[in-house]
């Protein structure tokens, strides 16, 4: 019938509608995912050039106190 069929249109434009929001908010999530991303990925970075220069300072001063020793 009609009113059935217009019904069920309803429903699927709801439907629609509704899955729409749902991925425009994971959208969101995932770029706000990725911008945290970036900022641990530049802390992990910094995190290795800190650990890098003090393993660099620990052998300078490993290899002093070996040719004063």
């Amino acid at each position: 019938t009609p009113a059935y069929e217009m019904l069920r249109s309803l429903v699927g434009s709801e439907m629609c509608i509704r899955d729409r929001l749902k991925i425009e908010r994971l959208e969101e999530k995932q770029e706000e995912l990725r911008e945290r991303l970036k900022v641990v990925e530049k802390w992990v970075i910094g995190a290795a050039a800190v650990l890098a220069a003090g393993t660099t300072v620990i052998g300078f001063a490993t290899n002093i106190s070996k040719a004063y020793l």
